[in-house]
């Protein structure tokens, strides 16, 4: 028996229950319409998991705990690829989105470029 490969619409329905969350719907021409009409815009928010990785890295930097972690170093490592920061991180995301299993990490995480680049990674998924 294999095992349950998690999706991204369970991610997503984990980040609403465990934050009691009500995530948006786009509504382009009610958006454009208001405008039109004179309506102030007060706000302008994404539609993507990126939101609340953005709260919680700042919420690691005011606690200066984003800075401790920059330190962490592993004795064992001979040869750094990336800096130790970048998988704590990796794993923290992780962790705040409910994702089972590192091997689903490629199709629920990496893919996500907004997430990504606020990690601090800079590479682009080309098509």
């Amino acid at each position: 028996m294999g095992t349950r490969v998690q999706t991204a619409a369970e991610i997503r329905e984990h980040l609403a229950e465990q934050l009691d969350w009500r995530f948006a719907a786009r509504d382009d021409t009610r958006v454009a319409q208001a405008l039109h009409q004179g309506e102030a815009v007060d706000a302008v928010h994404t539609l993507d998991e990126a939101g609340l990785l953005d709260g919680f890295l700042a919420f690691l930097q005011a606690t200066q705990v984003l800075e401790h972690w920059q330190t962490v170093t592993i004795a064992a490592v001979h040869r750094v690829f990336l800096p130790v920061i970048y998988f704590i991180l990796l794993y923290g995301t992780r962790v705040l989105f409910g994702i089972e299993s590192t091997n689903a990490l490629p199709s629920l995480l990496f893919s996500n470029v907004a997430v990504m680049t606020l990690i601090g990674f800079n590479a682009s998924r080309y098509a």
